[in-house]
């Protein structure tokens, strides 16, 4: 298989994905088939991949496209952002950083820039000839790739490293995805204990629906566990565990990144990490963001703004206005306990017929609430349904502020 990929990269030296694309425009799939085959030979299947990804590409990656990296298809849909691989690097430097599960390498791209040394690990030799070809292209060369499972390089080679990087697998060999660590490879849990004993920290990087209080009770040696997201959607967990750390739910942290990687909002239990500003009255609504709701921190996040919490299961809060919030602000038109006839009537009252509607720890779906009130999705108008702790069914009309 790596031969096959050898003469691939011999044949495709010069190969142009733009005009690969324009082919697209000019036949049909059976007219381009025939095509490419002509043209390719046996390097057929591999240019027919690189067109399935142009779209994908050019989005996730486009300094990697416009340079004309490759990809495959699982490691495309695996790899980190550009902006969510910058964050991690800012998090870390040192002399040598060892990737134990590389994949495309975007990760090891950005650590090239805070670590001397980078050491990508893979045992897909195939894929490791594209990294190694990607690497030329955007002239990286402080990188290097190996042919090894993570086991056995850890077993076989003498090298120590500051940092280990671990993103492992979560569907081998084509196998339904986990979002636990059982399953994945290289399995953390094995290996993780040896690799602190060393002295080094390691760095997980999990699935952004993995349960934070299983690996609140399963990693004694949690220095930060970082839920990071980009434009208020939940994109990894990051554990940075350390042989000194003492696993705490103060080292939870609530990040969101923008497009540089840079941080926009944060949030963990550190009272000077927020601002609060103007208290006096009670006239607005929040929703914290979701990396907020991911990592547990809810309540904390709302006493520490002097909100007041509509419930623990609600996430929703409401009090003064808070600049510069980490979520979502909304000043109230009204609020009252939840009735189904007086609601109708509220929102006939109101000539609402389209409103965005939210619902959390409450006994129906969106979808129910909509059908109910026979209501659209979008406008102006924002319509939130929860429950109090003594589950009292609430009702919140609200507009937007844009902070």
């Amino acid at each position: 298989m790596l031969q096959s990929y050898v003469n691939i990269f011999q044949c495709m030296q010069d190969l142009n994905i733009e005009l690969l694309n324009e082919y697209t425009k000019l036949y049909n799939k059976t007219q381009l088939i025939l095509f490419l085959k002509k043209k390719y030979g046996d390097c057929t299947p591999f240019v027919a991949e690189q067109l399935a990804l142009i779209e994908k590409s050019k989005k996730k990656l486009p300094e990697w496209y416009a340079q004309g990296c490759f990809f495959t298809k699982k490691s495309l849909e695996q790899s980190s952002s550009i902006p969510l691989a910058k964050y991690k690097a800012s998090l870390l430097k040192g002399d040598l950083l060892i990737d134990l599960s590389a994949g495309l390498g975007v990760d090891d791209v950005a650590f090239s820039n805070t670590f001397n040394r980078v050491i990508g690990v893979d045992v897909d030799a195939s894929l490791n000839t594209i990294v190694r070809h990607n690497y030329e292209r955007l002239n990286i060369q402080n990188v290097t790739r190996v042919d090894a499972t993570a086991e056995a390089f850890l077993i076989d080679s003498q090298i120590k490293a500051d940092t280990y990087y671990i993103d492992s697998d979560r569907r081998p060999s084509g196998s339904t995805k986990t979002f636990s660590l059982i399953g994945a490879t290289p399995n953390v849990l094995e290996i993780y204990p040896a690799l602190l004993g060393q002295g080094a920290e390691v760095l997980l990087k999990l699935s952004p629906m993995v349960d934070i209080a299983y690996l609140l009770n399963t990693f004694d040696h949690i220095k930060r566990l970082i839920v990071v997201g980009v434009k208020n959607e939940v994109k990894e967990v990051l554990l940075l565990l350390n042989s000194q750390a003492t696993t705490d739910k103060s080292n939870i942290e609530a990040v969101q990144v923008n497009e540089d990687g840079k941080v926009e909002f944060k949030f963990s239990q550190n009272p000077n990490e927020f601002i609060r500003v103007n208290n006096i009255d009670n006239h607005f609504f929040y929703e914290p963001s979701n990396m907020i709701i991911k990592a547990g921190l809810s309540y904390v996040y709302a006493k520490s703004c002097g909100l007041s919490i509509v419930s623990k299961n609600s996430h929703y809060a409401t009090g003064g206005y808070i600049d510069g919030y980490f979520g979502r602000c909304f000043s109230v038109v009204n609020h009252f306990d939840f009735n189904k006839s007086g609601i109708k009537q509220y929102i006939k009252q109101h000539s609402i017929s389209k409103a965005n509607v939210s619902a959390r720890n409450f006994v129906s779906s969106v979808d129910e609430i909509r059908k109910s009130f026979n209501l659209e999705d979008g406008g102006d108008d924002y319509l939130f349904f929860t429950q109090d702790a003594a589950k009292n069914k609430l009702f919140w009309h609200c507009k937007k502020i844009s902070l």
